[in-house]
């Protein structure tokens, strides 16, 4: 190969590579643009924004009306994986049960956290739960890990989700998680009721053993206490607004609702 053609070899090889790099500039460009549009709620319907901010942060606050900001500014820098109305299957309003669609449910699992991701204190407790088959993967992976919940892009409520067998106390929304039939559901309460896995819902329903962890079964009686605690004066107004009745409209409109 003559010099010429070396030359123009060369040439050609740094017009290659520029080109390559500005293709790929462009697609780094339009990734981090998605990224900056995905990172407040939407404008239209529900969304369940799963967070990476934690109860385990500095100076998270542990009560209802203070939370909500830190947990919308968490949301506003980007959530770990979030869900619409397009991934519920269905919303039991009676006892707050959200139901995922099994493609949701892979999502979610997909997002978990790995173990170096997780605080010390939620590793050691993860670690001592599975050795005695407590709780599920899903739950404990994300223990103390905030939500948020907005409708129109405007927060209704938020909170973290808590293992049952937990000794945090906090005054703000927690979620369980189950898992039934391949898809994942979410048990919200509106405070942290120990052993307890659903909201007893009102004054005059009884706790029920299915309505106890497994792990609390076998003392599922005590778990009764909690009803003190479950219609307490904070409990009984997160409760409300948990249950928004806008809320309620939207999913009762896009056929998501269930009261059964």
């Amino acid at each position: 190969m003559g010099g010429r053609e070396a030359v123009a070899m060369r040439r050609l090889t740094i017009a290659r590579g520029i080109a390559s790099a500005i293709a790929s500039l462009i697609a780094l460009t339009g990734s981090m643009a998605a990224d900056i549009e995905s990172a407040a709620p939407p404008k239209q319907g529900v969304e369940i924004a799963v967070l990476n901010a934690s109860l385990d942060d500095p100076g998270w606050p542990v009560d209802f009306d203070k939370v909500l900001p830190r947990l919308s500014d968490a949301r506003t820098a980007g959530a770990r994986i979030t869900f619409t109305e397009s991934d519920i299957d269905e919303w039991n309003w009676n006892v707050q049960a959200i139901t995922l669609s099994r493609t949701a449910t892979q999502r979610l699992l997909a997002s978990l956290p790995a173990e170096s991701e997780l605080a010390d204190s939620v590793r050691q407790m993860k670690r001592g739960h599975e050795r005695l088959n407590w709780g599920n993967q899903i739950g404990l992976s994300l223990h103390t890990r905030g939500f948020l919940v907005t409708l129109q892009g405007e927060p209704v409520f938020g909170g973290v989700f808590l293992e049952a067998v937990s000794e945090r106390r906090v005054n703000i929304p927690v979620i369980r998680t189950t898992l039934v039939d391949g898809r994942v559901v979410l048990h919200v309460l509106p405070v942290h009721l120990p052993f307890l896995m659903v909201d007893p819902g009102s004054p005059d329903h009884d706790v029920t053993i299915d309505q106890v962890a497994p792990e609390a079964r076998r003392d599922w009686q005590m778990a009764k206490i909690m009803l003190r605690r479950a219609y307490g004066t904070e409990a009984v107004r997160i409760r409300a607004i948990v249950r928004n009745s806008r809320l309620h409209e939207t999913l009762q409109r896009t056929g998501k609702l269930s009261t059964q």
